[in-house]
């Protein structure tokens, strides 16, 4: 994003007909990916793609809140004054949310391939 890899963004691949079935995968630290379909790193099937981009901000976990033993009726009080989690921040455009606005499209030939998807 912005010319930077854009590590843990969720890469789908939409078949462009009703045929076939999507591919997704997590973007690593340098910006590669993997796509699965069925098996972890099976990649797409041959066939026209729309794709999708997304990634939510990550937040940092707070170890003072996190779920220790405790008995039920300490922890039906931490459940009753617990806040609700403000919603997690989208980091990408919505455009790249939905295969339909993002503007992405690929074919997936017979063998491999790679798709450099650019987010500005």
């Amino acid at each position: 994003m912005l010319g930077k890899p854009l590590a843990g963004a969720v890469v789908t691949f939409v078949p462009s007909s009703n045929e076939g079935a999507a591919a997704s995968a997590i973007t690593e630290s340098d910006g590669k990916y993997a796509l699965t379909t069925w098996q972890a790193g099976d990649g797409a099937r041959p066939g026209e793609y729309r794709v999708k981009v997304s990634k939510q901000e990550e937040t940092a976990v707070d170890p003072s809140k996190m779920v220790r033993n405790v008995p039920l009726e300490e922890d039906q009080k931490y459940v009753e004054n617990m806040k609700p989690r403000p919603p997690a921040k989208i980091v990408v455009p919505s455009k790249y949310l939905d295969e339909s606005t993002s503007g992405l499209s690929h074919t997936v030939p017979q063998g491999s391939s790679t798709f450099d998807i650019e987010i500005k």
